[in-house]
């Protein structure tokens, strides 16, 4: 695999090498020499930070030192063809960084750089009152952050040491690839420590608690599974499980959760399944994982936990408190509840509402993440980031895509955005429209009539979830993949219904997407419909397997 990763990086840096002998007028052999031995070096930087990271996780696990952030990220790192590719990529921009400090004695003129406006992390700092939305409440936002993580991941490289020494990075604000330290004015920087996980499942505690729901769900199917047919060896309950619960996500998502973000556009962007077709590709494209990290504007700076009758069981607990504190469930199980207060919450509570004048809460920039040991990140910098970090095109080209008009200049782009100042701001920030990020783009945009995203948001997300259902041989509505009776059954399914079966609660609201305020809303667990098993009763009666 290395030998492949090495023989493609000489080939695309060959072209490299062509391009800036021709540009300035390089000597053919410098420019040989300088390729050849930068790249040699790259390797050997790279694979010994590589070395060096997984030698120090092994050094504190040995010493009992391991730290909360390096066991999550342990257990995340790429790998396969994936982690090919970042060590790739890796080897490529180490090489490009020492073949310009090389060249740089005889390139005549000097390399090409890009003049950038005075350093301004942030220009003001973010209302501190964020509204809330009156129609969407925080399971709406929950379960945006939770299929978000089940459809995409980006790779992270595995190295946590400079490329060029032995810098930490989890310590040093030293602006080294792999190194990327986000400095922040005075006024915001922090005497604490943060951090921005990489294992995704603990990252907020209503996300662990979603995740805890849905193994629950998928034991307590088994058991039902293991009692109708129980010649059914474990494997056979497993999949059958795992099957089953993947389609309620499907339909969770595509019914309840996705005709509300969309709204007037969600029966254009997914019209009625017609089954699958192959000439459909289902991969996630590069811009809907940061299209759909629209629900990071939907994140309020606080969290409740609340009793059986929908009243606080304590103070609120701030963001920066929330993520990778797992313990707070463990001690909620010994009050009373574990995941219940966290999950009523999500159900009791409202979404924050993004405007304009505020798309994401300072808990998710200035203090994101200060439970692990680590120099924190700002969420909405990663997401810009990461757009150019994969070399996505700006935002109107995204616009171009999805049909719709690209402004030339800041009279156009004042009437998409309708707002004369955020258009001014961007101008001044990007130099042209054209530069502007995709996500803070389409974010800004006015959200579509019912919706809560603008038009090229909703453009980009319907998009990929037609192309999720109508690529997947094994959608749930697919021929064959269920008999018409367990497609009937499983229609029958519900958020409310799953959150009733795995928990203490008596009383979920009908529509737990919908803002709701207890009592309104709510009935009793025995007026919500339950999934009839009985549809996967098995007629043979001999052990059975995976076939």
């Amino acid at each position: 695999m290395k030998a492949e990763i090495f023989l493609g990086l000489l080939v695309i840096l060959s072209l490299f090498q062509a391009s800036v002998s021709s540009s300035y007028g390089l000597p053919e052999g410098l420019s040989d020499t300088s390729l050849l031995s930068s790249v040699g070096e790259a390797k050997q930087l790279v694979d010994a930070a590589y070395k060096h990271t997984r030698n120090r996780i092994k050094e504190h696990l040995q010493n009992d030192a391991l730290t909360l952030i390096e066991l999550l990220g342990y257990f995340t790192q790429p790998v396969a063809g994936t982690r090919a590719a970042v060590w790739a990529a890796d080897y490529m921009e180490t090489t490009l960084t020492l073949l310009k400090e090389k060249l740089r004695w005889a390139v005549r003129g000097g390399l090409q750089c890009h003049r950038f406006k005075k350093c301004q992390t942030r220009l003001s700092a973010s209302p501190l009152g964020s509204g809330m939305d009156q129609q969407r409440s925080l399971m709406f936002m929950q379960w945006g952050l939770f299929i978000d993580h089940d459809l995409d991941f980006s790779p992270d490289t595995p190295a946590r040491v400079t490329f060029s020494g032995k810098v930490d990075c989890h310590t040093s604000c030293a602006k080294q690839p792999p190194c990327f330290p986000i400095k922040v004015q005075p006024a915001f920087f922090l005497k604490g420590r943060g951090g921005e996980g990489d294992s995704r499942a603990n990252e907020m505690l209503e996300q662990a608690c979603m995740h805890t729901l849905f193994v629950r769900e998928h034991n307590r199917l088994a058991r039902g599974l293991k009692r109708l047919n129980p010649h059914w060896n474990g494997k056979k309950l497993y999949q059958e499980a795992r099957k089953i619960l993947g389609a309620m996500i499907q339909i969770i998502t595509y019914r309840d959760y996705l005709p509300l973000p969309l709204a007037t556009s969600f029966q254009r962007l997914i019209p009625h399944y017609w089954g699958y077709n192959e000439s459909v590709d289902p991969q996630i494209s590069n811009v809907f994982t940061l299209a759909f990290c629209f629900a990071h504007a939907s994140v309020p700076p606080t969290l409740d936990h609340l009793n059986l009758n929908y009243k606080p069981r304590g103070p609120k607990i701030q963001l920066r408190n929330a993520a990778f504190a797992v313990w707070r469930i463990v001690k909620e199980v010994a009050v009373a509840g574990g995941i219940d207060p966290f999950l009523q919450s999500l159900m009791a509570n409202q979404a924050k509402l993004m405007t304009q004048q505020q798309m994401v809460v300072d808990e998710l920039q200035d203090r994101m993440s200060e439970q692990v040991e680590r120099i924190g990140f700002d969420l909405s910098v990663l997401n810009m980031q990461r757009s150019r970090d994969h070399g996505l095109p700006g935002y109107n080209s995204w616009r171009q895509f999805c049909g719709l008009s690209q402004p030339s200049g800041l009279k156009t782009l004042v009437r998409v955005l309708r707002n004369h100042g955020l258009a001014k701001k961007f101008i001044w920030l990007y130099g042209t429209q054209k530069n502007i990020d995709i996500w803070i783009g389409a974010l800004a945009e006015p959200i579509v009539n019912g919706g809560r995203g603008g038009p090229l948001m909703a453009c980009l997300i319907g998009t990929q979830f037609r192309n999720v259902s109508d690529g997947d041989r094994f959608w749930w509505e697919n021929r064959g993949v269920f008999t018409p009776w367990q497609c009937s059954s499983l229609a029958k399914i519900s958020l409310s219904r799953i959150i009733c079966d795995n928990t203490h609660m008596s009383k979920v609201p009908r529509h737990t997407f919908w803002a709701n305020r207890y009592s309104c809303g709510f009935v009793s667990c025995s007026q919500i419909l339950k999934l009839d098993l009985k549809a996967w009763k098995s007629k043979r009666t001999k052990e059975v397997t995976d076939q």
